[in-house]
C-alpha cells in the first residue's frame, strides 16, 4: 500500500507528496478523483489560489474528503509530462483524473473559495463533468441548452476545443444576429479558421 498524503497546509488541502503513479495507485485503493493544481512559479493567479484558496478551512475539508490532492509545478520534472499528456496551456489549470489517468474533468483559471468548491461538485458529477458532457455530445446529442452548457465548459477548459461546439450552437439558431447570439458569438470566437470569423467578416 501506499502512504496516506504528507500535509502541506495544516488548515486547507493537503497535497500527496509522491509520484503521480503513486497518487494514481491510491486513488485507486480510496476511490477517489486525483485533483491535480498544475501551476507554475510566475503564475500570479496560481499564488493567489495558495494564498487565499487552498488554506481555506472549508476548501480542505471538502477536497480532502472527496479527492487525492497532487500540486505540480508545470515545469519541472513529472510536470512537463503531465502538461504535454493532458494539453495544459493555460495556469492555473485544475485536472481531475481516475486513477487509470482518465481526464474526468478539467478547468482553468483563478476560482474564489465558493466557486472552488462548486468546481469540485462539477467533477464528481456525472452530469456535470467534462467526460460525461463529451460523451453525450459525441453521441449526437445537439439541443441547444446542451449545447450552451457544453460549450462553456469546454472553454472553461482552456484547451481550445470549444469552437466547434459552439458553431454546433449557432447551427441550432435561425438568426445568429439577435443579441443573445452575438454576445455568445463573440465571447466563443477564438480562431480566424472558423464559420462563425466567416460570418462576421460576412456582416
Amino acid at each position: 500500500l501506499i502512504a496516506l498524503p504528507m500535509l502541506i497546509s495544516a488548515q486547507g488541502i493537503k497535497f500527496f507528496e509522491g509520484t503521480f503513479e503513486e497518487a494514481k495507485q491510491v486513488a485507486k485503493e480510496q476511490e477517489k478523483l486525483i485533483f491535480v493544481d498544475c501551476y507554475t512559479t510566475w503564475c500570479g493567479p496560481c499564488k493567489k489560489m495558495d494564498r487565499d484558496v487552498f488554506v481555506n478551512m472549508e476548501v480542505g475539508s471538502f477536497y480532502n474528503n472527496m479527492f487525492i490532492n497532487v500540486k505540480m509545478d508545470m515545469e519541472k520534472g513529472e510536470g512537463i509530462k503531465l502538461a504535454r499528456d493532458y494539453n495544459v496551456n493555460a495556469f492555473p489549470t485544475f485536472l481531475f483524473i481516475d486513477g487509470n489517468g482518465k481526464l474526468m474533468h478539467r478547468t482553468a483559471g483563478f476560482h474564489n473559495v465558493n466557486q472552488f468548491i462548486a468546481l469540485g461538485n462539477e467533477a464528481i458529477s456525472p452530469g456535470g463533468r467534462l467526460v460525461e458532457l463529451e460523451k453525450q455530445y459525441q453521441e449526437g446529442k445537439r439541443d441547444p441548452e446542451f449545447l450552451r452548457k457544453y460549450t462553456k465548459t469546454r472553454y472553461d477548459a482552456a484547451d481550445g476545443s470549444h469552437e466547434d461546439v459552439a458553431l454546433a450552437y449557432l447551427k441550432t439558431q435561425d438568426d445568429w444576429s439577435t443579441e443573445d447570439n452575438q454576445e455568445f458569438l463573440f465571447g466563443y470566437l477564438g480562431s480566424a479558421k472558423t464559420e462563425m470569423f466567416d460570418y462576421l467578416l460576412d456582416n
